[in-house]
């Protein structure tokens, strides 16, 4: 408590015998003892003037009881100096580990605020790449824009070349071959959709009596006009089956139609093509168009792999 520790020598008994009057509240004092408050100056005199004068350090040998009481006393007195002595040198690394707390909070706060900055970033990326998708698709809209514009454009350039050229028999059977289209529209219409629909899964000679007997027939029975061509010619035209070609597709009537299908329909086609010539013809006509396609076998080791990238990318896979 502050006060003054006495020398051994200047010990009275009066005084020893004030702190015994109570046992128990002595006993309690020493039991709830903190040895977080205790004077190193104290602790330094009790170690040099009483713990090594011969009366600490010799048990009694006259009384059992007092000299049990006695040495209990010393084992507690040493056993305070030395938790003492573990406390000090435990108080400079408590400071140090109050220290490295203090900057792992630090650290882990730094963190929480890069993380909330992050996803922040996440989420205006997000915005971006919306916006970006909304821009691709005016961009799409703007090209198809400008392909009918260059159409009308080589049709009007044609017309002024006719007229220019005096050649008032070739405007005329334009005129007339414009007309026939015109009037044939409806029935054209009406076979190409039949056969993109239905034709699709039937054999060379199924196709053509399905068209000309039963899609042509019925047309003629309700005075429905159709073009003289074959069917073919509604889908490609011969430049198209030769471009076609030139990228590995046979140029068979067959293969011709079978691609159209594919092409045209608004479903998915299923395409069984053991030899892979359609194979070789899909990834050409996507390469044509700039889109690169990843062919893999189910098989195959990097089969998950790939197909993630494609779904990340957005680019085809077979």
């Amino acid at each position: 408590k502050g006060k003054a520790i006495p020398l051994p020598e200047a010990l009275a008994w009066k005084e020893v015998r004030k702190l015994l009057t109570k046992p128990d509240a002595f006993v309690t004092q020493l039991i709830k003892y903190d040895v977080r408050n205790t004077s190193p100056a104290a602790v330094e005199l009790i170690e040099k003037s009483y713990m090594n004068t011969p009366a600490f350090e010799t048990a009694d040998k006259e009384g059992a009881k007092e000299t049990a009481t006695t040495e209990a006393l010393k084992a507690w007195i040493a056993a305070t100096i030395q938790l003492f002595h573990i406390q000090q040198t435990l108080i400079p690394k408590q400071a140090i580990l109050e220290d490295q707390i203090k900057a792992h909070d630090t650290t882990v706060a730094k963190y929480q605020d890069l993380l909330t900055r992050v996803r922040n970033l996440e989420a205006r990326l997000a915005d971006v790449m919306s916006s970006f998708q909304d821009a691709t698709e005016e961009k799409n809209a703007a090209i198809v824009r400008l392909e009918e514009l260059t159409a009308s454009y080589g049709i009007a350039r044609k017309l002024a070349v006719c007229l220019e050229g005096g050649r008032a028999n070739r405007l005329q059977e334009a005129k007339e071959r414009y007309a026939l289209e015109t009037d044939c529209l409806l029935g054209d219409s009406l076979t190409a959709a039949a056969f993109v629909s239905f034709a699709g899964a039937l054999g060379p000679v199924c196709r053509d009596s399905f068209i000309r007997y039963q899609v042509l027939a019925d047309l003629r029975a309700q005075k429905v006009q159709v073009s003289s061509g074959t069917v073919l010619s509604l889908f490609a035209s011969p430049s198209t089956a030769a471009d076609w070609k030139s990228m590995g597709l046979p140029d068979d009537p067959y293969c011709v139609e079978g691609a159209s299908i594919a092409l045209y329909s608004t479903a998915w086609p299923l395409l069984v093509d053991p030899e892979g010539v359609g194979l070789r013809w899909v990834t050409a006509l996507y390469e044509r168009q700039g889109v690169k396609v990843t062919v893999v076998s189910n098989q195959s080791d990097n089969l998950i792999p790939l197909l993630r990238s494609c779904v990340i990318n957005g680019t085809p896979m077979v």
